[in-house]
């Protein structure tokens, strides 16, 4: 069969080339970014992006020292890279943990597009694609409908986060490389006093306002002045625990031309009593544990986290603090996965998730402060683009009807199979899906090559 359908773009990630995918059907504009931005940010490809402390930062130095001694060498491509391949790490547990998602939440129309999500065609031909980078030794569904939800959904959050983390990684490095002597990165960690009584509908509201508030304040914005801030990147989430309720907090990383890491106790309480008052002003409470501000170290084990949760690398167990668990969204879906409704812990988990998916739908999880992604010549991505996004040497190995992939999907080997293609083992993938009657549509000639000298010949429906 000719495979004239296939459609490819490029899409310009800061020194590094990756193709929109959707299937063979794809069909985006190229994105680009300056090109005196991504020449300014070399890249060594990626024998450089699978060197062991991307995307860790080295968590026993300083942010300043572990970052700029790779700076000269980065770009968003580097880290990117590398998170392709870790795409396929737990891929089993996403589904499994996306699937207990869509049964929580199945019976509400609001969320209908996690319920079809991964498991319905949108190809306009009713195709369902297996893609393959044999230089990440990975393989993808395509074709397949997804939801985008960074809030509820381990499978599309993950490919959205590798995109995410790995910008946040390369303006970070981009930003210390400039000026060492000068330049920094604080973290701003803002939440408020909660319990087990409180709505997180309400501590959602409540601290939205005292956001607004606490950066609209003169006096804020003087303290930020005097740090010579050239903008800011947000990152919403929200914990659960059982003694102390939803815990809803925001991580804000301060890019800054002036190092006063000697003024930070300084800074740091007079931004906690501004923060504090603008949480009085709403109705809320605050104490010592309301504001974190810092630099160094901690910038860089945060950012580490984002790149863990990129694989749910985090998921086994959540954080103690004192003698209590708190559970992230996903680790509430792992629990509730081992455990199911015979626990009481996952009954309560159970009813917190669902809490959580109608309060937090809708809101931004990531979000840069104006202009900041032009400073560094970061074009604005959408989430769509980040689930579209694949390794440049990606090609489509086959594709099959549609109607045959409920049959990956009722014989749960959706994974079995991807895991055969990621190993380039073409053969045994394309036998097991012959075996459990997928007629195949179509197969890529550099594969049908390889598998007629192994005298194995596919007849092609």
């Amino acid at each position: 069969m000719n495979n004239s359908c296939q459609t490819s773009h490029t899409l310009h990630l800061a020194g590094c080339d990756v193709k929109p995918f959707n299937g063979f059907f794809s069909d985006f504009s190229s994105v680009d970014v300056p090109s005196d931005r991504r020449e300014s940010s070399l890249s060594l490809g990626s024998n450089f992006a699978f060197d062991s402390s991307l995307g860790t930062i080295c968590e026993n130095t300083s942010l300043d020292q572990s970052l700029i001694a790779k700076s000269w060498s980065y770009s968003v491509g580097d880290s990117l890279d590398f998170r392709f391949g870790q795409q396929k790490i737990n891929r089993k547990l996403k589904f499994t943990l996306q699937s207990v998602a869509r049964d929580l939440l199945c019976k509400d129309n609001e969320f209908k597009a996690l319920n079809t999500c991964c498991r319905v065609s949108v190809a306009k031909d009713g195709f369902v694609s297996i893609g393959c980078s044999p230089q990440h030794n990975l393989s993808f569904f395509g074709g397949l409908a997804t939801c985008g939800s960074v809030w509820l959904c381990p499978v599309c959050s993950s490919k959205i986060a590798a995109v995410r983390v790995s910008e946040l990684e390369f303006c970070i490095r981009e930003h210390l490389f400039q000026d060492a002597s000068n330049n920094a990165v604080y973290m701003l960690v803002l939440t408020a006093s909660h319990s087990i009584g409180d709505s997180l509908s309400y501590l959602e509201k409540k601290l939205s306002e005292a956001r607004q508030i606490f950066w609209r304040t003169g006096y804020v914005r003087k303290l930020l002045g005097d740090l010579n801030m050239i903008g800011r990147v947000t990152s919403h989430e929200v914990t659960f625990s059982v003694r102390n309720g939803f815990h809803p907090h925001d991580h804000v990383l301060i890019f800054s031309d002036c190092i006063s890491y000697e003024n930070m106790k300084v800074y740091e309480e007079k931004l906690r009593n501004a923060w504090i008052s603008a949480l009085n002003r709403v109705g809320l409470a605050g104490n010592e544990h309301s504001f974190r501000f810092s630099g160094g170290n901690l910038t860089s084990e945060y950012v580490n986290k984002l790149g863990l949760e990129c694989t749910l690398g985090h998921i086994k167990r959540g954080k103690i603090v004192g003698d209590t668990e708190h559970f992230s969204p996903f680790q509430m879906l792992n629990y509730i996965s081992e455990h199911g409704e015979s626990d009481s812990l996952s009954l309560v988990l159970m009813s917190a998730f669902k809490e959580y998916a109608y309060s937090i739908k809708g809101k931004q999880q990531l979000k840069y402060s104006r202009g900041l992604k032009d400073y560094f010549g970061l074009s604005d991505i959408s989430d769509s683009d980040c689930l579209s996004c694949e390794p440049s040497d990606s090609f489509t190995v086959l594709y099959f009807d549609s109607s045959d992939y409920k049959k990956l999907l009722v014989s749960d080997l959706r994974c079995s199979v991807l895991n055969f293609f990621d190993s380039a083992d073409y053969s045994s993938g394309i036998k097991l899906l012959l075996d459990i009657g997928v007629s195949i549509r179509f197969i890529h000639d550099s594969v049908l090559d390889i598998l007629k000298k192994e005298g194995i010949f596919i007849k092609l429906e």
